[in-house]
């Protein structure tokens, strides 16, 4: 999985490794069409740029809030 953020300041996941595309990291044109981004909350991973990315992900752990919290 790879992370990459776009020179407006999004930021998105993908399957595979994205490729730049006229400031953004584009899936549709380079990738398989099962190859999804999915946005993430800009606010996150603020050492992830438009420079630096995409950066390969490792691991990422979701913890759900249980309802009765």
């Amino acid at each position: 999985m790879w992370i990459a953020r776009d020179k407006d300041g999004s930021l998105n996941l993908f399957n595979d490794h994205p490729k730049r595309y006229k400031g953004s990291f584009d899936y549709e044109f380079f990738a398989e069409e099962d190859t999804l981004g999915v946005r993430v909350d800009d606010k996150l991973f603020s050492e992830v740029t438009w420079e630096n990315s995409p950066k390969k992900v490792k691991n990422i752990k979701i913890e759900l809030e249980d309802e009765n919290d």
